[in-house]
This record gives structure tokens, C-alpha cells and sequence, in this order.
């Protein structure tokens, strides 16, 4: 901890770009977590499974994984994009 407080004095211009990609990333697990759904599911054999917290966290997963696809395939996009108008 003390040396992350060390490097963010001695390079406030670089820490702040990484607190802002965290708090990015923490803005999608949020939404992911807003949008996700625990409702129970039939498995193949039958079963019902119903534990709520494995069921939200495998759809906060799920939704994270593609919201941060979509994410980087717009930074490419925008990237090419930028490159052609250069």
C-alpha cells in the first residue's frame, strides 16, 4: 500500500488514468450487476438450480464479458476510424 501511495505522488498524471480505468471498469460491473437475473433454471437431467448467488454471478460475468467485448471492439473501430481521417 505504501508504495501504490508512493507512485501515485510521485506520478499523479499516470495514476489518475489508472484510477479512471477502474472506475470504468467499475461502471460495467455495475451495470452488469444491475441488469443480471437469478432466476432459477431446469437443468438437462431435470434438476432445478437455484442458488441466487452463483446464478447473478455467472450472469454478471456473462454480461460483463460482453459489454467489455463491445467496448473493445468500439475502441478499435473508433481507433481506425481516427487513423483515416489522420
Amino acid at each position: 500500500m505504501l508504495l501504490a501511495v508512493w507512485g501515485f505522488i510521485q506520478a499523479p498524471k499516470q495514476s489518475a488514468k489508472s484510477l479512471l480505468g477502474l472506475a470504468l471498469l467499475g461502471g460495467v460491473l455495475l451495470v452488469a450487476y444491475l441488469s443480471s437475473d437469478a432466476t432459477p433454471i431446469t437443468l438437462s437431467d431435470g434438476k432445478v438450480f437455484s442458488d441466487a448467488f452463483q446464478l447473478k454471478l455467472a450472469d454478471v460475468c456473462l454480461t460483463s464479458a460482453f459489454l467489455l467485448l463491445i467496448l473493445t471492439i468500439g475502441a478499435i473501430g473508433f481507433n481506425w476510424v481516427m487513423r483515416l481521417i489522420k
